[in-house]
C-alpha cells in the first residue's frame, strides 16, 4: 500500500495543451478512418455539407441508408478506437501515447472497457456546451475534464515511457 500511495502522490497530470495536441493527433487518425469508410461505401465524406449548401433537407439525406450506414460505422469506429485503446495495456490512445500520457482510475491503475466506454460517451457532454467540459482541464487541480469527473479517471504523464 505504501508504494501505491507514493505513486499516486507523485502523478503528474496531463495538462490542457498537451491533451489538446493529443486530441488533434487522434482526430487526424480518425478522420483518415472515416475517409476510408466513406471511400469503401462510395459515399462522399462531405455529403452533409453538400446537402446543406444545396438546400436539401438533412432529413432527406439521413433517410437514405447509403448515407447513414457509413456515418454510423464512423461513429462506431470512433467509440471503439477510444474505448479499446484506453482500456488496453497501453491505457492511452495513439495521440496520448505520442505525448506520453495515459488514463488511470483514481488509484493509478488502468480502467475497464466498460468504464472507458462510459468516459467516451461522457465526453460528448464535455463538448456539448461550448466545450466548457474540456476547458475545465485548465482550471481543476488534477487537470480533469468533465468526463474525467464523471468516469472517475485521471490523465497522467507516463513517467514509465522513456
Amino acid at each position: 500500500v505504501g508504494k501505491k500511495s507514493e505513486r499516486i502522490k507523485s502523478m503528474i497530470y496531463g495538462g490542457f495543451w498537451r491533451r489538446a495536441v493529443a486530441a488533434i493527433v487522434d482526430g487526424l487518425i480518425l478522420y483518415l478512418v472515416a475517409g476510408l469508410i466513406h471511400i469503401v461505401t462510395g459515399v462522399p465524406l462531405g455529403i452533409h455539407i453538400a446537402a446543406y449548401k444545396s438546400g436539401q433537407a438533412l432529413s432527406v439525406v439521413y433517410s437514405d441508408p447509403a448515407i447513414w450506414i457509413p456515418t454510423m460505422c464512423a461513429i462506431l469506429a470512433h467509440w471503439l478506437y477510444y474505448s479499446c485503446f484506453i482500456s488496453s495495456k497501453f491505457q492511452s490512445s495513439p495521440g496520448m501515447m505520442a505525448l506520453r500520457m495515459k488514463v488511470t482510475g483514481y488509484d493509478g491503475e488502468g480502467i475497464s472497457f466498460g468504464r472507458a466506454t462510459g468516459r467516451y460517451f461522457a465526453s460528448i457532454i464535455s463538448g456539448a456546451i461550448a466545450m466548457l467540459g474540456y476547458l475545465m482541464i485548465a482550471f481543476t487541480p488534477r487537470k480533469q475534464a468533465l468526463h474525467d469527473y464523471i468516469a472517475g479517471t485521471l490523465v497522467v504523464r507516463d513517467s514509465a515511457v522513456k
